[in-house]
């Protein structure tokens, strides 16, 4: 089994296997194949994803043996191939061993690590082409890194970016959670330095976020300063502190708009670029907030940062008051 790191630029297997217990990094692996195999050109005539929980062998079947006009390459994804009943991995099997890596490919994305997936796994003709997700190349994660800043208008140097990579290789979703909250934090300053990426790296911050925002929609003031004061205790300045409230609001309101549109489960983690754990808890404190609430609150964070900064009263001080609004 390879590692996500080496998938060669211009060799092709036509079936993959990507395993691993982080859904995210399976979702950056299937990215980087994607782009490799793709290119740009991937779009709803010639890209699907399917879960196996929800289809048939023959669906994906269907969609893969189809002609393409163009003649494009296509490429299906199929998550947890392992839950197929025994019928359909037999049709499945047998679609895989016919299989020819010329212009269709079939990526399968394991669920975790579990017994019916090892045994799905051995199944496999030896032309499937199996990664192990679970160790990235440093260097790709550095690459990505900077090309997340990228997309929020930030430059950030390879150095810097490694301090990140060096986080990811544990856990890829709080490195995508550190981008964002250095992003935030640094606000229209375009260059990300060291001491930005530092502050948020270091400090576990997202816990006391969590139970910030309880206490303020439970209307618990005093259980909400006390919560305050630990989360200042990590050395994040209340700027920053207004930050990291403000960017997990933002994720509360994307969860609940997915909510509404009927989103999956599996769409969600992949939208917000999450695992299941954290996702159920957004879920879970999402739905003790409205829509307005969370609006409202947003634009109060906003008020007490143009405070902060425009002021001389004390940050602390504003900072408090703001969190008692909050809990009013």
């Amino acid at each position: 089994m390879r590692q996500a790191g080496n998938i060669p630029p211009n060799k092709h297997a036509a079936v993959y296997l990507l395993t691993g217990a982080d859904e995210f990094r399976k979702r950056l692996c299937l990215d980087k194949l994607k782009r490799k195999i793709m290119g740009e050109a991937a779009d709803a005539f010639n890209f699907n994803l399917y879960y196996a929980r929800d289809i048939s062998a023959a669906i994906i079947i269907d969609f893969l043996q189809t002609f393409s006009i163009t003649g494009s390459r296509r490429m299906a994804v199929l998550v947890e191939p392992e839950v197929f009943s025994e019928e359909d991995r037999g049709h499945l099997m047998a679609y895989i061993k016919s299989c020819r890596p010329e212009n269709v490919f079939l990526v399968m994305l394991g669920g975790k690590s579990s017994v019916k997936l090892q045994n799905f796994s051995r199944s496999l003709p030896d032309c499937v082409d199996k990664i192990d997700t679970t160790i990235d190349d440093e260097d790709d994660i550095s690459d990505w890194v900077i090309q997340e800043f990228g997309k929020n208008g930030k430059k950030i140097n390879r150095a810097t970016a490694a301090l990140i990579s060096g986080s990811a290789r544990q856990d890829m979703g709080r490195a995508l959670s550190c981008i964002e909250q250095v992003s935030a934090y640094t606000g229209a300053r375009q260059d990300i330095t060291e001491d930005d990426v530092a502050l948020f790296l270091d400090a576990p911050c997202e816990s006391s976020t969590f139970a910030l925002l309880d206490a303020t929609n439970a209307k618990m003031p005093d259980k909400a300063l006390l919560v305050l004061n630990d989360l200042l205790k990590t050395n994040l300045s209340p700027t920053q502190a207004i930050g990291l409230m403000a960017w997990h609001i933002i994720r509360l309101l994307k969860v609940k708009k997915m909510i509404s549109a009927g989103a999956s489960l599996q769409d969600m983690m992949a939208g917000l670029k999450t695992g299941s754990y954290r996702l159920n808890k957004l879920i879970a404190q999402a739905k003790g907030f409205s829509l307005v609430k969370l609006k409202k609150n947003l634009q109060s964070l906003s008020n007490t940062d143009i405070w902060i900064k425009s002021s001389n009263i004390n940050d602390s001080y504003l900072l408090e008051a703001l969190v008692v609004k909050l809990a009013g």
